[in-house]
């Protein structure tokens, strides 16, 4: 079942807000109070885009192999009603054993539809918890630099930005030191699914 690129949330999405303002201890931000985050960059660089990917690959095909049973049984129940009928059947039967069969493929869309809200429902989990997982991280690093918010990078938000605002970098190096992920040698070149959008 192929994946869709999806979309989380809006890309204004706070990440990190309500962090305490900087003590006078605290260094300045350089370029105000707002650091900006490239979420995507940090999946890619962890390689927690591809594994987000395979989990989402995985269920996709437990989905399409219930659906596959799903719709040889309902097979088997048409076939078998229409044996029922005999070699003669009246108009009667003929229409029953239509409508028979429009319920049952009723049934099956019923299911492919299930099917498909389970794994976007899945995607927006496992999205939504990389998100929450980088959230703290990204609050102690913009607190540390004076900056008591944190926005995602996106073309369509952020016009343009400081790179010395962009705390992408001590992001990823705080999750590999703190054990919460592993370099990559290369980052992956599409994501399956982005952290920034929203299915």
């Amino acid at each position: 079942m192929k994946i869709s690129p999806l979309l989380l949330c809006t890309a204004l999405a706070i990440v990190a807000t309500g962090c305490e303002r900087p003590s006078t201890q605290t260094p300045s931000a350089p370029n105000g109070t707002v650091a900006i985050l490239d979420l995507d960059a940090v999946a890619k660089r962890l390689g927690r885009d591809v594994a987000i990917a395979d989990q989402l690959k995985a269920e996709g095909e437990t989905l399409a192999s219930q659906l596959t049973k799903e719709k040889t049984e309902l097979q088997s129940q048409l076939d078998s009603s229409a044996q029922a009928l005999g070699d003669k059947p009246s108009d009667a039967d003929k229409q029953k054993l239509v409508e028979f069969g429009q319920s049952l493929n009723a049934r099956l869309q019923s299911k492919q539809q299930e099917a498909r809200q389970e794994l976007s429902q899945k995607q927006v989990s496992l999205i939504q918890q990389f998100r929450e997982e980088v959230k703290p991280i990204a609050q102690k690093i913009a607190a540390g630099k004076g900056m008591n918010t944190v926005l995602l990078r996106s073309d369509i938000v952020v016009l343009s930005a400081d790179p010395s605002v962009d705390i992408t970098d001590a992001v990823v190096a705080e999750m590999i030191s703190s054990g919460k992920g592993t370099a990559t040698a290369t980052p992956s070149a599409t994501a399956s699914a982005s952290p920034t959008a929203t299915p």
